[in-house]
């Protein structure tokens, strides 16, 4: 009976110095142990978007055959003409070199209106969107294939995408199935400069593209 009477005053002080020991949970029950101040928070936030806009060429309603856009007005129109989503904000385009409404012939979309396609055999197809102030565009997904695929006369990819200088590969595949490519900006911006860019020599050696929809998004 007398050893149960110490026992308890001795567990009472060892539970009572257990939950003192750990200092950490202020900051989570994890990570060094930093009083609370540390700013790290396991790893940082994930960043999460909101749709500004999208632009879907499939759904202009437009039904030409591989049009040379020559003026800011025919590019504004197949814009305007292609929102499907969001609020339109753009207010003009500016660098338009080789780019069409829709493809008249060769590659993996012959005769395919709906569409918009970069670049020719003579040189890269280039635009700049720009949009109103405070915009503020902080990531952009361009649905879009090769000009050519596996199964019509070429071997393999040599095409990128450029957008705001970050340059990535075109999706390449039988069937010319397009995909999507994500373009995430360090800072968001008001203006977006599009080029196709080619990697091989000869017919190669400028880049072109068909885009599908381009899709806008703002941090939320």
């Amino acid at each position: 009976m007398k050893k149960s009477l110490l026992l308890v005053p001795l567990l009472a002080f060892l539970l009572v110095g257990c939950g003192n020991s750990d200092t950490i949970g202020e900051n989570g029950g994890g990570g060094d142990n930093t009083g609370g101040n540390n700013n790290d928070d396991g790893g940082g936030d994930t960043p999460t978007y909101a749709l500004i806009a999208k632009y879907d060429f499939t759904l202009s309603g437009h039904t030409i055959k591989g049009s040379e856009l020559k003026t800011e007005e025919q590019a504004l129109t197949l814009f305007d003409d292609s929102l499907v989503e969001g609020t339109d904000k753009l207010l003009s385009i500016t660098d338009i070199v080789k780019v069409y409404d829709g493809n008249s012939s060769g590659g993996a979309y012959p005769e395919t209106p709906a569409i918009l396609k970069m670049g020719a055999s003579s040189s890269n197809g280039t635009f700049t969107l720009h949009f109103e102030e405070g915009t503020d565009v902080a990531r952009t997904i361009v649905s879009c294939h090769d000009f050519y695929d596996p199964s019509s006369e070429w071997g393999g990819n040599t095409d990128y995408l450029s957008v705001n200088s970050d340059s990535q590969l075109t999706p390449f595949n039988e069937g010319a199935t397009p995909s999507d490519l994500t373009y995430d900006f360090s800072e968001a911006t008001d203006v977006l400069e599009f080029e196709s860019m080619g990697s091989g020599t000869g017919n190669s050696i400028y880049g072109r593209v068909v885009i599908f929809s381009i899709s806008l998004y703002g941090l939320s």
